[in-house]
């Protein structure tokens, strides 16, 4: 990294974010839970510019959640007020799934905004059991050491790949990790050194809800979690090409 670069990126605050709360959503995969979007200023993919998926089949794409997504950027909470509708919300459950859409890069980078997650941290810590999300920044020493520091305080992030080989280095690095995969060939995979279990809520989506799961909030978890593509651009994600069979 060149100093300017790492210069803004020990610099940079939450201050362009802007976030959408929902206190308690019915979203048929998550089930009843509180969730959030995220977006800078400057745009809503703002947060996640290095996503492999980025107009490759984004789930966030998707009709729905793009619609909720588009409107952060102009209108939605910065982080002080972010802090204070979850401190005063009488609906909020006992779990949050941060970033139904978003990122916690730095703009522009693959690092992760480390006064962002220390905040959101702080305030997820003291109002829900867990919190859980998702990330496509860079694996490496420094963003991995965030998310340790968060996930001791249970906001708990999963780092998104689309191979084994980048899944084993974040679980060897002590951090979860998830894959999306075109097919999985079982409930439960065992393919180069590591455990794969499909995402319960994909399997059956009638009964398995995120909320009733908890897969993905569990701290040192030493599997890691499949999410075949599924949406209404899944095609778009396996034309793409970066997906593998499990």
């Amino acid at each position: 990294m060149l100093k300017d670069t790492e210069k803004m990126i020990d610099q940079a605050t939450s201050e362009d974010y802007r976030f959408l709360f929902v206190e308690r959503s019915g979203n048929k995969k998550t089930g009843i839970m509180s969730q959030t979007y995220t977006a800078t200023c400057n745009g809503r993919d703002g947060s996640c510019p290095h996503c492999p998926f980025k107009d490759h089949g984004c789930y966030a794409e998707n009709f729905m959640v793009n619609e909720n997504w588009k409107k952060v950027p102009l209108s939605g909470k910065n982080i002080q007020q972010l802090r204070e509708a979850i401190e005063g919300s009488k609906k909020k459950t006992d779990y949050l799934r941060h970033n139904i859409a978003g990122d916690l890069a730095v703009e522009g980078t693959s690092q992760i905004n480390k006064a962002l997650l220390e905040e959101l941290t702080d305030i997820y810590s003291k109002n829900f059991k867990a919190a859980y999300s998702y990330t496509h920044c860079e694996i490496n020493k420094r963003n991995l050491k965030l998310v340790k520091a968060a996930a001791d305080k249970n906001f708990v992030i999963n780092f998104s790949t689309e191979n084994t080989e980048t899944a084993k280095k974040v679980i060897q690095a002590g951090c979860n990790a998830v894959i999306a995969c075109n097919t999985i060939s079982n409930k439960v995979v065992k393919k180069d050194g590591l455990t794969i279990v499909q995402c319960p809520a994909t399997i059956d989506p009638e009964k398995n809800h995120c909320s009733t799961c908890g897969l993905c909030w569990q701290k040192d978890r030493k599997v890691v979690v499949a999410f075949p593509v599924h949406g209404c651009r899944k095609n778009a994600a396996k034309k793409a090409g970066f997906l593998t069979d499990l």
